[in-house]
């Protein structure tokens, strides 16, 4: 049903300047290619979740130094000891996750990266030990899980964390009682939610935890930052039903371009810019910061097209955004730029790992069962009233992973990752 892309990529070198060999690899189902990638990359660029903290909360607390798990859990602590409300007279929250309905997940891989875990891949399961396992086999993630939930046993967080949904969450992050939080800080692009922070209490703000941006448990050396597959997140197919295929393939190419990615980012030369710099960057006439929505809509300006390329839209919009002054810079752009590219990293060893099973196969549907008990009894574990009991399910978890097939499922994915590891060359987990 899907046309073969072989015959139309000869026609136009574009697509192989901006689509890695060893990404087009990985696309390919019975060795053709089919798919043209969604977000695809050759190097690490962008940033999301991050610790961050109130500014207005942070100073009243004294301005602890952050650099480790351990201040950060004296921070909250003292917040939640000593600082009961806002100026404004509102309950203050120690300590906030965001929730997308996996709160529990975000939190967990948080504190896991801090007791120097790795990056998890599909069906909580990540590289441990030189294989893939599933993280519940690791003591660093248990004593990750065991920490977040000292952390709730002690009041750091709401007993809503699990179940508010995200615009609730966002509700509270806006009205500045939230003295630390991790949360995809990318999202005040989307929801602004430091932007109205900051027009409602102009004495506030959310910054950055950066030195380090990922504070490490007591006696880590090695803390992971994020990394990104060269895959990106998702494809178009061109249908054999295309009158044009080639035509199709020429405009999906073109997007992927830098050429493109300026196109949809700023509109064509005329109204927001009118020439290039020497990198080929426009030249703004009006900085981001002061442009409308509307005029953004009338230029027909849009970051997140389909489809696009990673690395021509950021380091396109890292340099336009370079080039204004600083008070005219978004700040999401500069923090993505200036403090979360550089310590990112890029792998493909994770990458459809969940496709060597079946699952409507036996074993499938036995990774379903496990994956939707984690999903059911990690927030259990994580808002247990005791360490005891926190212990007791965190280990009947693990066992209804081993009875029901897991091990498999992990020899399954380590087999695959194996394979792309070699292909690759590497693994970034090899320590």
């Amino acid at each position: 049903m899907f046309v073969d892309l072989a015959p139309l990529q000869a026609n136009n070198p574009m697509f192989d300047e901006n689509i890695l060999a060893s990404t087009q690899e990985l696309l390919k189902i019975g060795g053709v290619l089919y798919s043209v990638p969604h977000w695809a990359r050759k190097g690490p660029t962008g940033g999301n979740n991050v610790w961050m903290y109130d500014k207005r909360l942070y100073e009243a607390a004294g301005s602890p130094e952050l650099k480790t798990l351990e201040d950060l859990y004296a921070y909250a602590k003292y917040v939640k000891d000593n600082i009961p409300t806002t100026k404004e007279g509102l309950p203050t929250i120690a300590f906030a996750g965001g929730n997308n309905n996996d709160a529990y997940n975000v939190l967990t891989n948080a504190f896991y990266r801090s007791f120097g875990g790795p990056n998890q891949a599909a069906d909580h399961t990540a590289r441990i030990d030189g294989k893939m396992q599933s993280v519940l086999r690791d003591p660093e993630y248990r004593k990750a899980v065991m920490e977040l939930n000292r952390w709730f046993r002690e009041g750091l967080m709401l007993d809503t964390q699990f179940t508010d949904t995200n615009d609730q969450m966002v509700e509270k992050f806006v009205a500045g009682r939230t003295a630390l939080l991790y949360y995809d800080f990318s999202q005040d692009s989307i929801n602004r939610f430091r932007q109205i922070l900051m027009d409602n209490y102009p004495d506030d703000s959310y910054e950055l935890v950066v030195d380090p941006v990922y504070p490490p448990a007591e006696g880590v050396t090695h803390v992971y930052a994020d990394e990104k597959p060269t895959i990106g997140w998702n494809v178009l197919c061109i249908t054999t039903k295309a009158k044009q295929p080639q035509r199709i393939f020429d405009f999906f190419s073109y997007m992927l371009s830098k050429e493109g990615s300026i196109d949809m980012m700023y509109g064509p030369p005329g109204d927001w810019y009118k020439e290039l710099d020497a990198e080929g960057n426009p030249i703004l006439l009006i900085p981001e910061a002061e442009q409308s929505t509307a005029e953004k809509d009338r230029i027909g300006a849009w970051y997140w097209s389909f489809c696009s390329h990673s690395d021509n839209v950021d380091i396109t919009k890292f340099a336009v955004n370079a080039m204004q002054p600083p008070e005219k810079q978004d700040w999401v752009i500069t923090q993505q730029s200036d403090i979360l590219t550089p310590i990112m990293f890029v792998t493909d060893e994770y990458v459809g790992l969940n496709l060597t099973i079946d699952q409507l196969s036996d074993l499938g549907i036995e990774r379903t069962l496990c994956d939707e008990q984690y999903q059911a009894e990690l927030p259990k574990i994580l808002m247990a009233p005791t360490a005891e009991k926190a212990e007791e399910l965190y280990d009947a978890l693990l066992k209804f992973h081993d009875d029901h097939s897991f091990a498999d499922v992990e020899a399954a994915y380590d087999a695959r990752h194996q394979e792309i590891v070699a292909m690759q060359g590497f693994s970034a987990y090899d320590k």
